[in-house]
Order: structure tokens, then sequence, then C-alpha cells
């Protein structure tokens, strides 16, 4: 494994938290979820952070957890659990 290289064991949950099972776009099949060369991974500011940090596999493991990039995140997409 490279360092610039995303590798994830479970892929029903998303490195922020997200349960793939439940979004449409993985369940449809037009998401692999957060893996290396997925649409989500490539688009998300989250999965680079992943690889930057160890690749850690959720954020919560995170020394800087909850960070930035959580701020707003629940008005972009409904289906984050990462709040009470």
């Amino acid at each position: 494994m490279t360092k610039n290289t995303l590798k994830r064991n479970d892929l029903l949950f998303s490195l922020c938290g997200l349960n793939c099972s439940l979004c449409l776009s993985f369940i449809r099949g037009n998401c692999t979820g957060c893996r290396e060369g997925s649409s989500c991974a490539l688009i998300c500011g989250i999965a680079p952070c992943s690889i930057e940090h160890g690749n850690i596999d959720y954020c919560f493991e995170c020394g800087e957890y909850p960070c930035s990039k959580y701020d707003g995140i629940d008005k972009r997409d409904s289906l984050i659990s990462h709040k009470n």
C-alpha cells in the first residue's frame, strides 16, 4: 500500500460515518463507497484527509476529530449521522 492510496476493508460505512447501505447512489451501484478510485473518494474532501493521517478507517479515530470538514456537512448530506 502506498502513501497516496486509500485502502478500506469495511465498505458499508464511509470515513465520515455514513451508512452506505442507506445511500441511493450506493444501492443503485453508482457509487462504490470510500475506496481507491471510487467516484465518492474522488470528490470527497475527507478521503484524501484519511490518507494524510495514515489511512485511518474512520474520522473518529483521528486526534483532530471533529474538524472543520464537518462544518455544515448536515446541510449538504442528509444521511450523515455524526450529530445526536
